[in-house]
């Protein structure tokens, strides 16, 4: 694992995420020559990813992923979903929070529902870009979790970008 590098040392939030998403761009520009794609969770990552992509000539794109909600509480992740059906699930949440088998497999036919109508309406303005061989950006607004990240990740992995050993990971408090 690399090290941590913090964009913003303020103990203010960005003031949105067209402001975080030119931060983090200008801790970026070393991908600028090896035309990157740019990735967004949507909705929230999008604007971030479109700052990014606009900064570095990039390439942008969606990945499509999706939060699993708990029982009574879907804001909380008990897990995650990407496009391809793969699952992340976070045992501790489930358990503590009382998902069982039954909930999960309803909640993630929910989601798989979602993601197709989304891929729909998606891909019918924006073909989906190649990530063979290529440095790929992921975005999001947020992550509490991780689910949805890690979801997103696994989605580009069987895309097989081009493998880089981060140095450093970067980070930014955002809204």
């Amino acid at each position: 694992m690399g090290t941590l590098r913090i964009v913003s040392k303020s103990s203010q939030p960005f003031s949105g995420r067209i402001e975080a998403g030119q931060a983090l761009a200008g801790q970026l520009q070393e991908f600028s020559s090896q035309k990157p794609a740019v990735l967004g969770i949507p909705r929230g990552g999008i604007i971030i990813a479109q700052q990014i992509a606009d900064v570095l000539e990039a390439d942008l794109d969606i990945i499509l992923s999706h939060k699993l909600g708990a029982p009574g509480n879907p804001e909380l992740a008990i897990g995650a979903i990407c496009e391809d059906g793969k699952l992340f699930i976070d045992h501790r949440i489930t358990s503590y929070v009382g998902a069982d088998d039954n909930y999960i497999e309803q909640e993630k036919a929910r989601q798989l529902q979602q993601i197709a109508r989304r891929v729909q309406r998606y891909r019918e303005v924006l073909p989906k870009l190649s990530l063979e061989a290529r440095i790929v950006i992921i975005t999001d607004d947020g992550v509490a979790t991780g689910a949805t990240m890690q979801a997103a990740l696994w989605a580009v992995r069987k895309e097989k970008p081009k493998k880089r050993r981060p140095k450093e990971k970067i980070m930014s408090p955002l809204l």
